[in-house]
């Protein structure tokens, strides 16, 4: 993948562009963009993979702009990133709620010396005794690994993104390579506050066999696994 370059005669009127790749959200999208809210330094691009539903009405509800791109999360999220006017970039899921304040944080944890990119804490709205155990344990991971994973909303500058090459065109586990190519360079921050994404795989599978099946993914990732057959497996799983 070469460098990522915007079109040529766009300007850059917002300080940070909120990018969601989706397919059909339409029970989530909709408290995930007015969490956003519509602060006028902030523009929000939702990259459709192909919805069947009507995830792409209710994002052009909201005065959005829309894309329509072929599905894949980091082919998705790639896309929006090219058209950003933003000099921050956002990716978030289509099922994740940003906490209060997210603008401050995202400007704080940026300022940070030798900080290159930043996350937000792991919630889920799946309260459990299992699951308060497991988003301790994610977040314990995110800050003394710096190793968050794409449903905690990574932030970063555009030059940042391009001096990785943006997301690596995986079928799966797409934002740990990212996180991965991301250290190289410098510090992950972790903001104080937690991005809440739907507990729906963990109520559908069972939190302590969805935390299983995380593991083995990255396990076989790191063993090297091919990428689509993990996904073949992973995806499986969950339906």
């Amino acid at each position: 993948m070469s460098t990522l370059e915007r079109p040529p005669g766009l300007t850059t009127p917002t300080d940070i562009s909120v990018i969601i790749p989706v397919l059909n959200e339409e029970r989530h999208l909709e408290a995930t963009l007015a969490q956003v809210g519509q602060d006028p330094g902030v523009e929000v691009i939702v990259v459709d993979g192909g919805s069947l539903d009507d995830t792409m009405d209710i994002a052009r509800s909201h005065g959005v702009q829309v894309l329509q791109w072929a599905r894949g999360r980091a082919v998705q999220m790639n896309a929006g990133a090219v058209v950003a006017q933003g000099e921050v970039l956002l990716f978030i899921h289509g099922d994740v709620c940003l906490p209060e304040g997210w603008i401050q944080h995202v400007r704080k944890i940026l300022d940070e010396p030798d900080v290159v990119a930043g996350a937000f804490r792991f919630a889920t709205d799946y309260d459990s005794a299992t699951m308060r155990f497991l988003s301790w344990a994610t977040n314990l991971r995110s800050q003394r690994r710096q190793m968050p994973y794409g449903d905690q909303g990574l932030f970063l500058n555009v030059a940042t993104f391009n001096r990785v090459d943006g997301f690596p065109a995986l079928a799966l586990m797409e934002d740990y390579e990212m996180v991965r190519r991301l250290q190289r360079h410098g510090k992950i921050g972790l903001a104080p506050v937690a991005a809440v994404c739907s507990g729906r795989r963990w109520r559908e599978l069972g939190a302590w066999r969805c935390m299983l099946r995380n593991q083995m993914c990255m396990t076989a990732y790191r063993l090297g696994v091919s990428v689509d057959r993990i996904a073949r497996w992973y995806y499986g799983a969950v339906e």
